[in-house]
């Protein structure tokens, strides 16, 4: 016997799937004229948020206010952006990707919101995401 919930449940999902695949492709579609820094030198960042033609993105790291990231640093302080390069890709339409790491945003919903808070106030809230990207 087919229960009702089942077929419900599986209605439901079925359209789930379809409208996450149609927003995705659109999604996907619609970033295709932006270029992904995160994993990018500093030198290389700069470079690329100089000459690109489109809004640039760093999907997923932080910003570091009052320092410059360098690879003498543990890595997650070091894969950070400085200010004045976030604000470069702010001021192009770029977003900057909040990742996660407990060692930067802290472990809690309200550590996270604070300093996804503080992003914004420095870059403006357009230019400011979830990256939730972690390697």
């Amino acid at each position: 016997m087919i229960s009702v919930v089942g077929v419900l449940f599986d209605g439901f999902a079925y359209g789930m799937l379809l409208f996450l695949l149609s927003v995705g492709l659109s999604v996907t579609l619609g970033m295709m004229n932006f270029v992904d820094l995160a994993h990018c030198t500093a030198e290389a960042t700069r470079q690329a948020v100089e000459l690109s033609t489109s809004p640039v993105v760093w999907s997923h790291s932080s910003v570091a206010k009052d320092r410059t990231p360098n690879w003498q640093m543990p890595v997650w302080q070091a894969r950070q952006l400085d200010l004045d390069t976030a604000k470069a890709i702010a001021a192009k339409g770029g977003v900057v990707g909040l990742w996660g790491f407990p060692g930067d945003v802290g472990t809690t919903a309200e550590s996270y919101a604070a300093r996804i808070t503080e992003l914004a106030e420095w870059l403006g809230d357009e230019h400011v995401g979830f990256g939730s990207d972690m390697n």
